[in-house]
């Protein structure tokens, strides 16, 4: 039993890693060329390259984007989360979170490792040059991010009241919907960054 779960979370693995590789070079592909159409699936002619480092990548995003809220919670942990103002700064903390991982996202794909991300003078700077374009977009893109979880609300809902044989045919559907909620997310990204290369100014 322990081997086939084994298994099973290589293969998720696997699979998450070539559909974020797919997504990744539709980020690049708005971001540099402002393609409308999608870019062809990956060949992964380097299993690592194209399906692990992805992984990898988008790992260490969120937790350069959320460790001071990892930080909070240890503190809530150690003091109490009763304390006077340990659950507004854990609120706090989360938002900041929330605020700079779309830009860490963007730094990460883009210039494809994780050195720039690390430095959080350009993080900062780097949202100040996009300005109210970094607002909106991180507000649709949150939006559309939570259509996905709407979705596997939905699933989880449907399928503990109509079983798994009368949802099988709706599986298909639920799972473009699934990748296509995250084409749209990495396209408005790319989009975010085509709109302020002339702000960001990353390869000048």
């Amino acid at each position: 039993m322990l081997i086939f779960q084994f298994i099973a979370y290589i293969l998720l693995i696997c699979m998450s890693g070539y559909l974020l590789s797919y997504y990744i070079s539709i980020l690049k592909r708005t971001a540099f060329h402002g393609d409308n159409e999608p870019p062809g699936w990956p060949d992964l002619a380097h299993i690592m390259g194209d399906l692990v480092k992805p992984v990898v990548q988008l790992f260490v995003t969120l937790l350069m984007g959320f460790f001071p809220t990892l930080i909070g919670l240890y503190i809530g942990y150690k003091m109490g989360f009763e304390a006077v103002g340990m659950t507004i700064l854990l609120i706090a903390l989360s938002i900041f979170g929330l605020i700079v991982w779309p830009m860490l996202l963007m730094i990460v794909f883009v210039f494809n490792h994780i050195g720039a991300a690390i430095d959080p003078r350009f993080v900062f700077k780097s949202i100040a040059a996009m300005g109210m374009t970094y607002v909106i977009g991180t507000i649709f893109f949150y939006l559309i991010v939570g259509a996905f979880f709407v979705i596997m609300f939905a699933e989880s809902f449907f399928f503990s009241y109509f079983g798994l044989l009368l949802m099988i045919p709706f599986l298909p559907f639920l799972w473009f919907a699934r990748i296509y909620i995250y084409m749209v997310a990495f396209r408005l990204l790319g989009l975010m960054y085509r709109e302020k290369a002339h702000a960001l100014r990353w390869f000048t």
